[in-house]
């Protein structure tokens, strides 16, 4: 049952208009049924709580496109596999020393200086480098609230200890140890056996330097007591797994001096202090160098005055730090070197084989839970969507009812079968063990809620509404991580439910930056908003980036096509060369050249009965006719006929 709203303008949440450039037939979703919803969604509709509604493209600034994949042809990529690599990794506690900070919701704000350097895109959760002026995963722009900061956050900024307070988590460090190993392994193509050396004493060496370096380069980007705007980059202190290679690059190094020489780079100078310069190192290579001989100068002297109480000390008085180019290594003869773990290559994978690098699985001392519950108000999940709202959208209006009207409330339900034999068709055609209808997938570490995404399961289709994740988790990339699950969810559901395999992630706006994270799911389909048809991306792009989409489809629908009653069609771009009549009317796939040739097929609810639309009062008919007529050319002709229109909400 829908109460329709007719076209309405308001503004636009992809270009930022100030006018209400973007149009949409709505309708309140009072109770529709899965399947129903399904051909609606086919024919690009959507919705957003109980609001129903369809755009109208030829209306509006910005072009919504439709977007769906299929999810059996849709695997990992190189860097997919790299988020579910490091989540494995932080799910092990390589080494104990896993810091994530913690923040308090309902506070924490953009206006708050973040212990971390980076920022964390809105978009997709990729963490950026401090200067940074656009997503390097998405392209979306910067926060103009994180690109400025105010005052206040000015002035903490210009204390150098204010950055330093987290190190990289040991977790993020040895992922980018492994994937150095990966490209090794990738690349010479042979298979190599070794023992991992590793005790905790070396590991407190690795600390200490680590903490050594911290020092000395806070000491070198604000070498006096007066404010500085130079800010120390996240670093890390590598290990050097290869023993061969210890007499050459040390037993630990680090590139610090290449990220301080690029900060220093994109100061206002463009050039280091006077006294930090060598002659003829203005260049980022030559800044690079002279930053590692000042560090490792530096390092040396800390390392000489170790304290002889330091349990480190015999190990610490032979280290010595060195700077090899735009590297600072640091040798420690005493100390055995470190071989890498065991590495298996195999040969180059397809998309549904494993990785190249066969990588021993770690053992988890973390637990990540997955589960599906009904879309419920928890004070659980809202102080998660206020943290969510507060620090990445930079939204503080949000309120309990607003909570439960976007995230909680849906129209959607599945009939329950009657008959026996209709329970046993069910079980039978392997439905998934949730149902169908709008439901909350929640993911739970050690028992806390990080995340969860608002999804509808349809009989054909799996529709992604919204998600919602922990800031602070950040780094571990949620939103590509959750959809990677649900792909994979995707795909076991349609091994014994075939026609369960699309997945439908909203709308696609090339031109909005916002938008261009979901092309990396590939491949996926774009409905043509002139024909209904489903288009692969590769064949269609050339019309979306036209000079003018609205007047161009992606393929002329056929003539069986034109007449048929559910999108369900996909084809590729110039199919239908054939049809040489330009001038043809274009009818979309599943809707009706006549409306009102369906009119008197619609059922309306009116002073607690179901009319037919022609029985209904003259007065209310010429109110409703305009906007049933654009409705049922938008909705197609089947479902105009099996859903109930409302004039008012029932009792």
């Amino acid at each position: 049952m829908l109460q329709l709203y007719g076209a309405s303008p308001g503004k636009c949440g992809y270009c930022r208009g100030p006018l209400p450039t973007s149009v949409v037939f709505g309708s309140d979703g009072l109770r529709l049924r899965t399947d129903e919803f399904q051909e609606l969604l086919d024919l690009g509709w959507s919705r957003s709580g109980n609001y129903v509604y369809h755009p109208l493209n030829d209306q509006s600034c910005c072009i919504l496109y439709n977007m769906r994949h299929d999810a059996t042809k849709v695997f990992p990529n190189k860097s997919h596999k790299k988020v579910l690599r490091n989540m494995e990794l932080f799910l092990s506690d390589i080494d104990n020393q896993i810091t994530i900070p913690t923040t308090t919701p309902h506070t924490t704000t953009h206006n708050t200086p973040s212990s971390s350097p980076e920022w964390a895109c809105g978009v997709c959760t990729f963490l950026n480098a401090p200067t940074a002026s656009q997503c390097d995963m998405c392209d979306s722009p910067r926060p103009p609230e994180q690109s400025q900061p105010d005052t206040q956050q000015k002035q903490q900024q210009q204390q150098p200890h204010t950055q330093l307070e987290r190190p990289v988590p040991t977790w993020l460090a040895k992922a980018k140890e492994i994937e150095k190993l990966k490209r090794a392994a990738t690349a010479s193509h042979t298979t190599h056996t070794t023992t991992t050396n590793t005790t905790p004493e070396y590991d407190l060496v690795q600390q200490k330097i680590y903490e050594i370096t911290l020092v000395c380069a806070s000491r070198i980007i604000a070498p006096t007591d007066e404010p500085t705007t130079n800010v120390l980059p996240p670093f890390a202190i590598h290990r050097t797994l290869d023993s061969k290679q210890v007499k050459r690059k040390g037993h630990f190094s680090t590139d610090l001096a290449i990220k301080l020489a690029a900060n220093f780079s994109q100061q206002q100078q463009h050039s280091l202090p006077q006294q930090h310069t060598k002659k003829g190192g203005a260049a980022s290579g030559g800044q690079a160098q002279s930053i590692a001989s000042l560090l490792a100068a530096a390092c040396n002297s800390m390392l000489a005055a170790t304290s002889e109480t330091d349990p480190l000390y015999p190990l610490l008085q032979q280290a010595k730090a060195t700077g090899v180019g735009p590297f600072v290594n640091f040798f420690i003869p005493s100390l055995p070197p470190l071989e890498a773990p065991a590495v298996a290559v195999a040969p180059k994978a397809t998309a549904t084989e494993e990785p190249l690098l066969a990588v021993e699985p770690l053992k988890q001392r973390h637990e990540l839970k997955f589960d599906i519950e009904q879309p419920e108000y928890s004070d659980e999940k809202y102080d998660l969507f206020v943290k969510f709202q507060n620090i990445i959208h930079n939204d503080f209006d949000t309120t309990p009812d607003g909570f439960r009207s976007f995230l909680c409330s849906s129209p959607l339900f599945h009939p329950e079968p009657e008959t026996e034999e209709e329970k046993q068709r069910e079980r039978s055609e392997g439905h998934p063990p949730c149902g169908y209808g709008t439901f909350h997938q929640m993911y739970r570490l050690d028992g806390k809620l990080i995340a969860y995404s608002v999804v509808d399961v349809l009989p054909q289709s799996f529709c992604s509404t919204y998600f919602v994740h922990d800031p602070d988790y950040a780094e571990l990339h949620l939103g590509i991580y959750s959809a990677l699950k649900e792909f994979e969810w995707i795909r076991q559901i349609n091994a014994t439910r075939p026609q369960f395999k699309y997945y439908f992630m909203g709308w696609y706006v090339d031109s909005c930056p916002k938008m261009r994270y979901k092309r990396q799911y590939e491949p996926f389909e774009l409905m043509c908003p002139i024909t209904n048809m489903y288009v692969d991306w590769r064949q269609c792009k050339s019309v979306v980036r036209s000079s003018d989409p609205r007047q161009s489809f992606f393929s002329r629908p056929s003539a069986s096509a034109s007449t048929a009653t559910s999108n369900s069609t996909s084809v590729a771009a110039g199919d239908d060369d054939d049809d040489d009549d330009d001038d043809a009317v274009i009818v979309p796939v599943g809707s009706v050249y006549d409306p009102q040739s369906v009119l008197p097929s619609i059922h309306v609810f009116h002073q607690d009965e179901i009319l037919l639309f022609p029985t209904l009062p003259e007065w209310i008919r010429m109110r409703l006719q305009s906007r049933t007529e654009q409705y049922v050319s938008l909705a197609g002709e089947a479902v105009a006929k099996k859903v109930v229109l409302a004039l008012q909400r029932p009792q």
